[in-house]
């Protein structure tokens, strides 16, 4: 894993790479959506941006391995079902190329991350 890099409070703490053994929320931002990543809670929620598909995903989910979360890469992870009693084992997420991923200031703890188009440049 990177570790954050330090700036000022006003431009994100960045990551090149989630691994699941850091605490706090990601946002991770890919072509189409971003994906609200708990660690100390330990979900996941896909958010769908303006050109994106629904999916399955689009709500919070338990996350139960992350097996790639790297900027440059495609992620992929898996949550647990909705309940015990559910027939499936577990869901798996593939996510488009991830482009970003930044930590969510927890003084902020907005509720769902803010959707930003692509080629929104970041300063």
């Amino acid at each position: 894993m990177s570790e954050p890099m330090n700036r000022d409070e006003t431009v994100p703490v960045t990551v090149e790479e989630l691994t699941g053994t850091e605490s706090g929320r990601w946002r991770v931002v890919t072509r189409d959506s971003s994906h609200l990543v708990d660690l100390d809670e330990c979900t996941v929620t896909r958010i769908p941006g303006p050109s994106a598909k629904p999916t399955i995903n689009d709500r919070s989910r338990p996350l139960r391995l992350i097996r790639e979360c790297r900027v440059g890469s495609r992620g992929r992870w898996l949550m647990e079902p909705d309940s015990p009693d559910s027939p499936v084992d577990y869901f798996w997420h593939v996510s488009s190329v991830i482009q970003r991923i930044e930590l969510i200031p927890p003084t902020g703890h907005p509720a769902e991350p803010e959707a930003r188009p692509v080629d929104e440049v970041i300063p």
